[in-house]
C-alpha cells in the first residue's frame, strides 16, 4: 500500500533548493502532494505558520479520516 505524504517547501529556500528537492521527490513519491510557499525560505512552517497548519490539518484528514483538533 502507498503511503500518502505531504512535501511543503519554500519557494525561497537557499538551503534545499526547491527544484533540486522537493520537486524530486514529489515525482519519485507516489502519492505525494506538493504544497509550496512562493514568499517562504528555509521554514514555511514558522514563515506562513497559519496555512502551514491548516494545510497539514487537512491533510491528516484527508489521509486518515482521524479527527485532527483545530488548536
Amino acid at each position: 500500500m502507498q503511503k500518502p505524504a505531504l512535501i511543503s517547501h519554500g519557494e525561497l529556500d537557499a538551503i534545499a533548493l526547491v527544484d533540486t528537492t522537493a520537486r524530486v521527490h514529489a515525482r519519485l513519491l507516489p502519492n505525494a502532494r506538493l504544497s509550496l510557499y512562493p514568499n517562504a525560505g528555509h521554514a514555511p512552517y514558522l514563515e506562513d505558520h497559519e496555512r502551514f497548519n491548516r494545510e497539514l490539518r487537512a491533510f491528516v484528514l484527508s489521509a486518515t479520516g482521524a479527527a485532527v483538533p483545530a488548536w
